[in-house]
């Protein structure tokens, strides 16, 4: 009964591990990528502030938001991933 169980874990495990990898380089990647936009989002909501233009304002604050929350999800479910393969590294293990 255990080597069927690592028969099918395994797999699971080097596809977590590669997903993890992947995610971990595609959200700092995507981070120094975006970074400069959300400066110039940064810039155009206290622009938008001063000149007291409330439309855009919220504008501008929903797409900074979007794109910090899209972010945070991405390296959330890095880290849900990693924690995954873990528990099922430790599981074999035990």
């Amino acid at each position: 009964m255990r080597i069927i169980l690592r028969i099918f874990v395994w797999p699971v495990i080097l596809l977590l591990g590669m997903l993890c990898f992947l995610g971990t380089i595609a959200y700092k990647v995507a981070a120094y990528v975006i970074s400069p936009f959300l400066l110039l989002g940064l810039g155009c909501c206290i622009y938008c502030l001063v000149q007291a233009r409330w439309m855009d304002l919220a504008i501008f604050a929903v797409i900074e938001l979007g794109i910090l929350l899209a972010l945070f999800v991405m390296i959330g479910l890095v880290i849900h991933a990693e924690n995954l393969r873990d528990w099922m590294r430790s599981l074999l293990s035990s």
